[in-house]
């Protein structure tokens, strides 16, 4: 098949809310997964008093007062290569859990905040993690330092709270 065909057959069995927007031709060693340079996530906080009927499935509803700049100067500290253990599934498999983190990030608008998150891969349940403690070091429950003691413990109970699923949003995969 060529890659129209395949396009345009993928999209007619896919549920509406997911769609294919381009298909090309890779080599036979290719793997979907494995032969990723970096994903991107971003994670939606609806922060207006009545969530949207419209949105709801895609958002986390979120209306407590937070610190936005204690949120950027914690999410700052996510940057780079570390240890992500702390921020993952406590029964995750995956013997290493070193990530690199490209971009984490904040964008603000009157009813949706955004956090972005850029990296070479990610563990289980670990942007919704991260996302989860940015949300307490904006409520001033920790301190934006603390995030270097999360790293450095290497233990899942000390990072808060993994958000639920419906705000994470895959947004690009980097070949």
């Amino acid at each position: 098949m060529d890659t129209d065909a395949v396009l345009r057959g993928v999209n007619a069995l896919l549920p509406i809310e997911i769609r294919i927007l381009s298909v090309e031709e890779v080599r036979s060693e290719f793997h979907a997964r494995r032969s990723a340079r970096s994903k991107t996530y971003e994670y939606h906080i609806w922060r207006a008093p009545i969530v949207s009927p419209f949105q709801c499935r895609y958002v986390y509803a979120f209306r407590h007062p937070l610190d936005a700049e204690a949120m950027d100067r914690a999410a700052a500290l996510f940057l780079g290569t570390h240890d992500f253990t702390s921020f993952c599934s406590a029964a995750t498999e995956i013997e290493d859990r070193t990530r690199t983190i490209f971009e984490a990030s904040w964008g603000r608008g009157n009813d949706t905040w955004v956090f972005r998150i850029r990296g070479n891969g990610f563990l289980q349940y670990m942007a919704r993690t991260i996302t989860g403690t940015l949300l307490e070091v904006g409520q001033h429950r920790r301190a934006p330092e603390e995030i270097i003691e999360i790293f450095e413990k290497r233990d899942r109970r000390l990072a808060g709270p993994s958000l639920p699923p419906h705000g994470l949003h895959m947004i690009e995969v980097e070949y």
